[in-house]
C-alpha cells in the first residue's frame, strides 16, 4: 500500500494513497512557513519516502539553489525509482532555472 506525503522543511505529513481529503489539501496550500526557501531539504526528505513509480508535487513561491552533488544524487535516485517531479511555481519571484534541473 503506497503513501502520498507532503514534505516541508520542518513538517512531514503522510497520506495513504487516495485518502487525502479536500480540506487537508486546502490547509497545505494555505500554510506559510516563514520564508527561508530551501529546495534541497524537502527534496532529500522525499527520497526517504518515495516509492517506485511514484510522483512528487513540488510547490514553491521562492528562490533557492541546489548543488551539483545534490542534483546528481537526486536525479540518479529519480531514475532508479522511476518517479516524476511535477513542480508548481507560485508567483513571479521563483527560481525557474533551478527548478527545471530536478523537475519533469
Amino acid at each position: 500500500m503506497g503513501f502520498h506525503g507532503t514534505f516541508f522543511v520542518n513538517k512531514i505529513r503522510e497520506f495513504e494513497k487516495g485518502k487525502i481529503q479536500p480540506r487537508e489539501m486546502i490547509e497545505i496550500a494555505e500554510e506559510f512557513l516563514n520564508g527561508g526557501t530551501n529546495f534541497e531539504r524537502p527534496l532529500n526528505e522525499t527520497l526517504k519516502f518515495i516509492m517506485k513509480d511514484g510522483d512528487v508535487i513540488f510547490i514553491t513561491d521562492g528562490k533557492s539553489k541546489v548543488t551539483d552533488h545534490f542534483l546528481e544524487k537526486f536525479n540518479e535516485t529519480k531514475k532508479a525509482k522511476k518517479f516524476n517531479v511535477l513542480s508548481l511555481v507560485i508567483g513571479e519571484h521563483s527560481d525557474i532555472e533551478t527548478i527545471e534541473k530536478f523537475s519533469d
